[in-house]
């Protein structure tokens, strides 16, 4: 339309090749802080190509049991089938109670990962697993809520 006076209509190609969700409504409680354990769900995807990108993301709801004085936070690994792919800060969603009692937060939290080093296509399976690394006070994931994972490949 040179004119510019009625609308041209092209096609849109989309980058994203896959999209997959999984809920959860399992529940787990870490009482250790020396100690990872797995949290739910896991999301699993084949890839199209060995050079595309796989993006994955939780939605999880995460409660922390605190007392006078402790630090609480929810640190997570994760990992690609059996291989460690990366490790958060031991700050990531920091609480720390200064009054005197006990105190139940739950929150949502989000957290994801790009991964650009899968190098096969092959089924692939992607988890996480979570503790509290300031004390042995529970964090616990899912106890009240559904949470779910999303991945991409582009």
């Amino acid at each position: 339309n040179s004119g510019a006076n009625a609308p041209e209509w092209g096609t849109i190609s989309s980058p994203i090749q896959q999209f997959d969700v999984n809920t959860s409504t399992t529940a787990a409680t870490n009482s250790s802080n020396g100690s990872f354990i797995d949290g739910a769900p896991t999301i699993s995807i084949t890839p199209t190509a060995t050079n595309n990108k796989i993006y994955v993301e939780w939605h999880l709801h995460v409660s922390n049991d605190s007392t006078t004085g402790q630090d609480n936070a929810f640190q997570f690994e994760i990992y690609r089938d059996s291989t460690l792919v990366y490790t958060s800060g031991t700050n990531f969603n920091y609480k720390y109670l200064s009054v005197s009692g006990t105190l139940e937060v739950r929150n949502p939290i989000i957290f994801g990962y790009l991964d650009t080093t899968y190098n096969t296509t092959n089924a692939i399976t992607y988890k996480y697993k979570f503790k509290n690394p300031h004390t042995s006070r529970p964090v616990s994931v899912n106890s009240s809520n559904t949470g779910f994972a999303k991945i991409f490949e582009y």
